[in-house]
């Protein structure tokens, strides 16, 4: 973090360092995907600087990595299959249920 007192107000450099070392964390596996979600999200909640040095302090390179049998790739594609498949659902209920309406609507 920036030098300076750990109570000073936060700007949005501070933050964005903080939630750039967690996603670091997250890309190196030294944090599982919740575990990142929770910080960054406290990263924009956070009141001082020491706040934010408690979310960050254990991520210091040559921590252990946490395994949590997830490969993230797979999870981000696995989860773009399910938008998908969701809109695409959704849509076909809407034409089942309303029919196809001419667009002079609009």
């Amino acid at each position: 973090m920036v030098p300076g007192t750990a109570d000073e107000p936060l700007d949005e450099v501070d933050r964005r360092r903080a939630a750039a070392r967690i996603r670091d964390a997250l890309d190196e596996n030294v944090l599982g995907l919740e575990e990142a979600g929770r910080r960054l999200s406290e990263v924009l909640r956070a009141p001082s600087r020491a706040r934010l040095d408690r979310l960050t302090r254990d991520l210091d390179p040559g921590d252990e990595p946490v395994d949590d049998g997830l490969d993230h790739a797979t999870l981000l594609c696995a989860g773009l299959r399910i938008l998908l498949f969701a809109a695409l659902t959704a849509l076909l209920l809407t034409v089942l249920m309303h029919g196809v309406e001419p667009m002079d609507r609009f």
